[in-house]
């Protein structure tokens, strides 16, 4: 028994084990299922193979930027890059980034608060892919359904940031379909944010031309 308590954590635990409806500031992603994604051993991609994801907190207290990328298997990997307080940083550091690994692509969410650093990316002559509200919506519930598999279909390196945001995200009405809610979560979720833009920037980047060929 302590060893599922520590695994599925105790909103989880007791609705597993004592048949208890648990209250609604339960996780949105299961602590079990988080902690099954984690992966901290995989291996860095390919310069060129990866993409790229960043996001700024609603009251703008921190930003973050994730790498992701998939092996050869297909399996999603996700890696935090940087998250750090304030965001007067996170324009050149996405440039150095790119610079250094030179990703398929850049995302951010087009709805959310990292327009105004966007758009400095967009004037320094960076091309950015802005995951509009429906795509935003759809890869929210994309990584999520990924982290929940049965075995998880994306793994993540842990990082403090990551776990903090995992264990308070909230969701938020989008229409019919919802979305990571930054406003009704409890601490800055950007973390998270920038991984979901960036799984979907990667897997919706132009495609790889591959090795130049002469027929």
């Amino acid at each position: 028994m302590g060893a599922a308590l520590e695994l599925l954590g105790p909103d989880e635990f007791a609705r597993a084990y004592g048949n208890r409806w648990v209250a609604t500031t339960a996780r949105v992603i299961p602590l079990g299922a988080w902690r099954a994604a984690a992966d901290p051993d995989a291996p860095l991609p390919e310069v060129g193979r990866c993409a790229i994801g960043f996001d700024v907190a609603v009251d703008r207290s921190d930003a973050a930027v994730v790498f992701a990328w998939r092996d050869p298997a297909g399996v999603a990997h996700l890696e935090l890059a940087d998250c750090r307080e304030g965001v007067a940083w996170l324009a050149d550091r996405v440039l150095d980034l790119v610079e250094r690994w030179r990703p398929r692509a850049v995302g951010y969410d087009a709805a959310g608060p990292a327009l105004d650093v966007a758009d400095v990316l967009e004037r320094s002559e960076l091309e950015l892919a802005g995951t509009k509200a429906r795509e935003y919506a759809a890869a929210c519930a994309g990584l999520l359904d990924a982290i929940v598999a049965d075995p998880p279909a994306v793994r993540i390196r842990p990082a403090e940031a990551l776990d903090a945001a995992a264990a308070s995200a909230a969701q938020r009405a989008l229409g019919d379909a919802w979305a990571w809610g930054r406003r009704q979560s409890t601490v800055s979720i950007a973390a998270l944010t920038a991984a979901t833009v960036a799984l979907w920037t990667y897997d919706h980047a132009p495609a790889d031309p591959g090795p130049f060929r002469i027929f």
